[in-house]
């Protein structure tokens, strides 16, 4: 596959009934080749990332609801302990 790049120019140009008109050129056009699956293979991999990064959140949250400490929560959750102090900040 190839993923095409537009490089343009904009120039204003005289004003045509009180609008300011705008002039493109293309100055170049660049073509990658890119393995698709490679990228939506990459993408779904962050994707998944997030999502757990969310679930951890949303765990972490509900033991700080619970009254377990934030250290304890940060190293079981793999979540930085001020991420943990913030997201307790926003619950209280």
């Amino acid at each position: 596959m190839y993923r095409r790049e537009l490089i343009l120019q904009k120039k204003k140009c005289k004003p045509l009934y009180g609008y300011v008109k705008y002039e493109e050129k293309v100055l170049a056009i660049s073509l990658t080749e890119y393995d698709e699956e490679a990228v939506m293979r990459s993408m779904r991999e962050e994707g998944c990332e997030e999502g757990i990064q969310e679930k951890n959140i949303e765990a972490a949250a509900a033991f700080l609801k619970e009254n377990i400490s934030p250290e304890v929560i940060a190293k079981c959750a793999k979540i930085p302990p001020e991420q943990i102090l913030e997201l307790q900040k926003q619950i209280y």
